[in-house]
């Protein structure tokens, strides 16, 4: 009996003291930026899933969600902008239409830029409010006590 004890209170300490804190970390590379959590890269629709359950991260990460599509949207319209503009340029060589394309084209672009900065600074603020909320990686604090009753010792594991 006295060994059973001794095996689980091991078991108990060791589950108790091995939790992880789930942290998510963003990285800036050349080609935008990546989450990563363990050191695994995750991508932004798991990360919109992981923050769920943090109010205010939730409603960070859906400002950046917003700005993350509306930054694509504005870009994809710069390039079909621009593409088109400089192959009617280069068809015709009507300078009028294909300037004015380069210019609304361009200015597409212009304005997505800070779209993908608040999808950044969002998206930043999002993971510092939801890794701030997480508990230390011991925070699972289970209660082991042990006592004595009619009937013996008891071990008490409290959650």
């Amino acid at each position: 009996m006295r060994g059973f004890l001794v095996f689980i209170s091991f078991f108990i300490s060791i589950i108790s003291f091995s939790q992880i804190a789930d942290t998510i970390q963003m990285k800036k590379t050349n080609s935008g930026i990546k989450f990563y959590q363990h050191k695994n890269e995750i991508k932004f629709v798991n990360v919109v899933d992981k923050v769920k359950g943090n109010k205010q991260a939730n409603k960070y990460i859906n400002y950046a969600n917003t700005n993350r599509i509306g930054s694509y949207f504005l870009t994809g319209f710069a390039i079909i902008g621009l593409g088109y503009s400089l192959a009617k340029l280069a068809e015709t060589g009507d300078g009028t239409y294909g300037i004015s394309g380069l210019i609304v084209g361009g200015s597409y672009f212009l304005l997505s830029i800070p779209l993908r900065k608040g999808y950044i600074k969002n998206s930043r603020k999002a993971l510092e409010i939801y890794n701030s909320g997480l508990s230390e990686p011991s925070s699972y604090n289970p209660k082991i006590r042990m006592g004595f009753s009619s009937e013996g010792v008891e071990l008490v594991y409290q959650f």
